[in-house]
């Protein structure tokens, strides 16, 4: 878990431009958890915040950028050492966000689905970076949780740890 984020961010997923290891501004963010309701961890009330996209898994190609600015989480929260998920609520429609550090599970990882019970539609973005040997990838769908403005799909393999997707954590 990372410490000394930027005030009230307790989550980010950024793309780290510079190569720094470190979230640095907005227009590296995909997607962060801003503590709202000032409690010190991720729940109900808190904002989802979202900024550009990579295009291609190597960071190169430009970015997309996300059209819908922010969410309010209603709830769905599920908190670990290395793992934060959380959902919004509208109706027939549920948000669900996941942000995860490489050793939950060999990724570095944001994913987002919007799925709508009436249609069964679902929609994704996934930005994955595998630190175990499989395949990264770069994914969004439009009508996905923030809006993507460009559609996407993109997996190879990559090794090492990629620049495009990293993941930290300002929660105990």
């Amino acid at each position: 878990m990372a410490k000394g984020g930027k005030a009230n961010i307790l989550a980010v997923a950024y793309s780290d431009l510079n190569g720094n290891g470190k979230f640095d501004g907005n227009k590296e963010l995909i997607a962060d958890v801003v503590d709202t309701n000032h409690d010190k961890t991720v729940s109900a009330g808190d904002t989802v915040n979202f900024g550009t996209y990579p295009l291609h898994v190597d960071g190169t190609g430009g970015r997309g950028t996300f059209t819908d600015a922010t969410e309010t989480i209603t709830g769905g929260v599920l908190l670990g050492p290395n793992y934060v998920e959380a959902e919004t609520v509208a109706g027939t429609v549920k948000d669900t966000f996941f942000w995860s550090e490489p050793s939950l599970d060999g990724f570095e990882r944001f994913y987002a689905s919007k799925y709508d019970s009436d249609t069964t539609q679902q929609y994704t973005v996934d930005f994955k970076d595998s630190t175990s040997g499989e395949q990264e990838s770069v994914l969004a769908d439009l009508g996905a949780p923030g809006a993507p403005d460009t559609q996407v799909y993109e997996q190879i393999d990559h090794p090492g740890d990629q620049l495009f997707i990293n993941v930290d954590f300002f929660f105990t």
